[in-house]
């Protein structure tokens, strides 16, 4: 059973594993050109901003202090997006693969955090919405990135 605390601290590596993603769609659109692309992209920056603000008011409501930045690891992560678009040929396909490897991240995150038990039934229910929707997500990114081969 977990206490308050070490449930606080692993939403707060989601939502800084969501920070990173708000970042990396960001830079993902500004590296394609075609519109429906930075649509989709656009979309999920929108909703993960969504989904940071869910998860800072569940940590607030858990007694908890809410992380307010991404992670390093997040920065070389979009590093890693313009040193390979830089270098590809296909800079939508880049992107793309890029993005499949931060959402299988994400999702990884989110699978942590739910195989714990003590989660408030609350904090569950929001956990298991948001990464149902990151895995729709990677399902389309993947299915663009399938289209595009």
């Amino acid at each position: 059973m977990q206490n308050h605390n070490e449930i606080i601290e692993e939403l707060n590596d989601v939502i800084e594993k969501n920070h990173d993603a708000v970042r990396g769609y960001r830079k993902a659109a500004e590296n394609v050109r075609e519109s429906r692309l930075i649509s989709f992209f656009n979309h999920q920056v929108t909703e993960r901003e969504g989904f940071i603000r869910e998860l800072q008011n569940e940590v607030r409501n858990l007694g908890g202090t809410p992380k307010a930045e991404g992670t390093f690891k997040g920065t070389m992560h979009r590093a890693w997006i313009d040193f390979k678009t830089a270098l590809s040929f296909d800079k939508e396909e880049s992107v793309l693969e890029t993005c499949i490897t931060g959402e299988r991240n994400c999702i990884n995150e989110y699978d942590d955090i739910l195989e714990e038990s003590g989660l408030p039934e609350s904090t569950r229910s929001l956990l298991t919405r948001q990464k149902n929707a990151v895995q729709a997500a990677l399902r389309q990114v993947e299915a663009k990135e399938e289209f595009r081969d």
